[in-house]
């Protein structure tokens, strides 16, 4: 049997499949994913719901986005440089977990 017909249009501007590990995970070993929870995280730009895609190997910089531990919880903040010190704007004692590379927002 033999089909004819016409070629899909689409082919022409087909891709390759999209990996997301291979897309927005640099370190696999070091590399978790952890989903935004509530609204505290909402001048980051971070939504509840939202996934992060946090690396527990990459030294934060100025301005790096980063999960810290504080007083058994999880929190996102942002590292600020003064006087050539990196300062993590918490209060309480906190230790940074990892560098969040990439969020995944859902829309709505």
């Amino acid at each position: 049997m033999k089909f004819t017909g016409f070629a899909n249009p689409s082919e022409q501007f087909a891709e390759k499949r999209l990996d997301l590990n291979t897309l927005l995970v640099r370190h696999p070993a070091a590399t978790f994913l952890l989903r935004a929870k509530g609204e505290d995280s909402k001048n980051l730009g971070i939504c509840s719901g939202d996934i992060l895609v946090v690396d527990r190997s990459i030294q934060p910089g100025d301005n790096a986005l980063v999960v810290a531990a504080v007083e058994g919880t999880l929190r996102l903040s942002r590292i600020r440089a003064k006087n050539g010190k990196l300062l993590l704007p918490i209060a309480g004692e906190a230790r940074v977990v990892g560098v969040v590379t990439a969020v995944i927002h859902f829309p709505g």
